[in-house]
């Protein structure tokens, strides 16, 4: 009997476009750790270096959103842009896993 194909989870990471370098850190350790454990990433914001119009962002963001299983978010600090994501995301009924730094200030 043949192996059955599974398929790889899709995943959009989510997080404020503007950081600190701690920030930055951290969130390239959640997209590494996604990429290691052989997950694949809707839309790699991170390594896109393209200097974009919000417009266009958004649109990216939206069609990484729509192709993912699961959205996970860093939600340490406020973000607007992180909100309308998990927004979207919900909206669509996609599971939203919101992470957060310990003893620093979370978003509500």
């Amino acid at each position: 009997m043949p192996k059955k194909l599974e398929k790889k989870l899709q995943i959009y990471f989510s997080a404020p476009s503007i950081k600190t370098k701690e920030q930055e850190e951290v969130f390239l350790f959640i997209r590494n750790t996604i990429n290691n454990l052989g997950y694949g990433i809707t839309y790699d914001w991170i390594a896109d270096k393209t200097k974009d119009t919000p417009k266009c962002l958004f649109q990216k963001a939206v069609g990484g959103i729509n192709l993912a299983d699961v959205i996970i978010a860093e939600v340490t600090f406020p973000s607007t842009g992180v909100g309308q994501q998990i927004a979207i995301a919900k909206g669509k009924k996609i599971p939203v896993i919101a992470l957060f730094l310990e003893n620093k200030y979370r978003s509500s």
